[in-house]
C-alpha cells in the first residue's frame, strides 16, 4: 500500500475512500467496518476482501500486530508483512520510542 484517501481525516468506522496498492495509477475503493479505538479495525477492500488489524499490548512499551485476512489471495499475505516491518521501523524510529 503506497497512499490513501479517505473521506475522513482519522479513522472511523463507515469511512470511504481509496487505496493505491502500489502500482502507478490502480486505485481500489474501500470501508471501514468495525473499529475498535486503540485495538482494532476491520475494512473491505474492492468490495470483496476484508483485513482485520488487531493491536495486542504486550507490555508498556510494546505491542504485536495482527492481521486477519479473509477472502484475500494468499500474495496479500506477503504485503500485509511488509507492511508490518514499515510500521516497526516508522514506531522505532519516532522521537516517541526513544522516551524512557
Amino acid at each position: 500500500m503506497r497512499a490513501v484517501r479517505s473521506s475522513a481525516p482519522r479513522l472511523r468506522e463507515g469511512a470511504r475512500g481509496q487505496v493505491n496498492v502500489g502500482l502507478p495509477g490502480v486505485w481500489l475503493p474501500f470501508r471501514v467496518g468495525a473499529l475498535t479505538p486503540g485495538r482494532s479495525w476491520t475494512w473491505r477492500v474492492a468490495g470483496f476482501a476484508e483485513v482485520e488489524h488487531v493491536v495486542e499490548p504486550r507490555g508498556p512499551r510494546a505491542c504485536a500486530l495482527r492481521f486477519v485476512l479473509r477472502g484475500l489471495p494468499r500474495p496479500y499475505a506477503w504485503g500485509c508483512r511488509r507492511a508490518a516491518r514499515r510500521l516497526a521501523e516508522l514506531a522505532e524510529a519516532s522521537p516517541a520510542s526513544a522516551r524512557s
